[in-house]
């Protein structure tokens, strides 16, 4: 899927919703906020992707032991500051 097909099909959403916003004001507005939401999240996600681009070029690869382990490690802390 190229990027112009999914501002493509994101636009048709946000048009189809605006369409039921005076029907169903509530249910619309808690998918526009859970997008947003989804969106900066995605967004954040791009830019730590970039950082790392950047930086790899300093440094060597990281073996799949050591990611499952830090990604682990994160999972159970972001699972533990939710409780």
């Amino acid at each position: 899927m190229d990027a112009e097909f999914c501002v493509t099909i994101e636009n048709d959403v946000l048009t189809k919703l605006n369409n039921h916003a005076d029907s169903h004001p509530n249910i619309i507005n808690l998918w526009r906020a859970y997008l947003k939401t989804k969106r900066i999240d995605y967004m954040k996600a791009i830019i730590d992707c970039e950082e790392m681009i950047n930086n790899i070029a300093n440094n060597r690869d990281v073996s799949i032991d050591t990611i499952a382990l830090l990604y682990a490690l994160f999972s159970n802390r972001n699972n533990d500051l939710n409780s």
